[in-house]
């Protein structure tokens, strides 16, 4: 049964109604948010990419999607005359829930005679462009209930001891990267994504400075968050990092990834985009856009979120 239509749609002398005219002013404003889904596509210093994207699941009649992890193989110095040792196979699974994303927006048929027509592209536009937006904020999510940590400017901090001089410096991305070198699964740091008031920190430090160039006083900061790359890291920032409170300050939660695919974007329904009649009386379309996929974490070692203050 249909919900019916909201209060004001039918009052176009509403402000939210009387914007539909002017949607286009809406979309240079929300294009650089719009196109800066990056996590998908965050890429280690040798290129390749560090999440992994699995269809396998995508319109697939599935609950859930179970994903297998092996683990790291040995090979042994064989002796003529003697068997090759055996030894037993062994592999572990991480479980992906899928999750429905989506909303809806409504337009009078008056509206639609009057002027939608010429704007539909933008509803597509701003549509995925919120899916995509979503998407980031969705891994985030997940990367952050990652059980390994670490705090920057000093490795003894921890949440009891942070404090508002404690900001992301160059030694806390080569002390981060060497920890992560050192596991067998991570083979090495890939990424760091920092908030934007945390790359300020990160790129006023001199030792930085001398190897890259200070980025934050010239014009070469990509589209897809791309700052530059330090110790074989590619740093990048991103709106989305999460804050917190630890010690009565603000802290930024910093996200780190191995070079060994570090969590899984599964697909599970391809963004769906359609316009609905509500009832006839109300003279209304409804625009629905949605879908669904699942995020998790699949190489724990490959995954740590840094803390840190910032100067801002």
């Amino acid at each position: 049964m249909s919900a019916g239509a909201q209060a004001n749609i039918l009052d176009t002398g509403e402000t939210a109604a009387g914007y539909v005219t002017t949607i286009k002013w809406d979309e240079n404003l929300r294009k650089h948010i719009y196109d800066a889904e990056m996590f998908r596509f965050i890429q280690g210093a040798n290129g390749r990419v560090l999440g992994r994207t699995d269809t396998r699941y995508l319109d697939a009649p599935v609950k859930q999607g179970n994903i297998q992890i092996e683990g790291g193989w040995s090979v042994s110095s064989l002796t003529e005359g003697t068997e090759t040792p055996v030894s037993a196979y062994s592999a572990t699974q991480v479980s992906v829930t899928f999750s429905e994303y989506g909303d809806a927006k409504q337009f009078t048929e008056e509206q639609l005679v009057r002027q939608l027509r010429g704007v539909e592209g933008n509803l597509v536009y701003n549509a995925l462009g919120a899916l995509g937006e979503n998407r980031d904020d969705t891994i985030i999510t997940e990367l952050m209930t990652s059980s390994n940590s670490y705090y920057a400017s000093g490795n003894d901090h921890d949440s009891d001891d942070v404090v508002v001089g404690d900001v992301l410096l160059a030694k806390d991305v080569k002390a981060i990267a060497a920890t992560m070198a050192a596991s067998g699964q991570s083979n090495g740091m890939g990424a760091l994504i920092v908030h934007p008031k945390v790359a300020f920190d990160l790129f006023d430090d001199d030792e930085l400075n001398l190897a890259t160039g200070n980025i934050m006083t010239s014009d070469k900061i990509a589209m897809d968050g791309y700052l530059t790359s330090y110790a074989g890291v590619r740093i990048y920032q991103h709106r989305g990092i999460q804050t917190a409170t630890e010690n009565s300050i603000t802290v930024y939660k910093n996200l780190v990834l191995g070079n060994n695919e570090p969590f899984v974007f599964a697909p599970k329904r391809l963004p769906d985009m359609q316009f609905d009649n509500e009832y006839v009386r109300a003279r209304v379309m409804t625009f629905h856009y949605w879908e669904m996929f699942g995020v998790q974490i699949v190489q724990e070692d490959s995954t740590y979120v840094l803390t840190s203050s910032t100067s801002l």
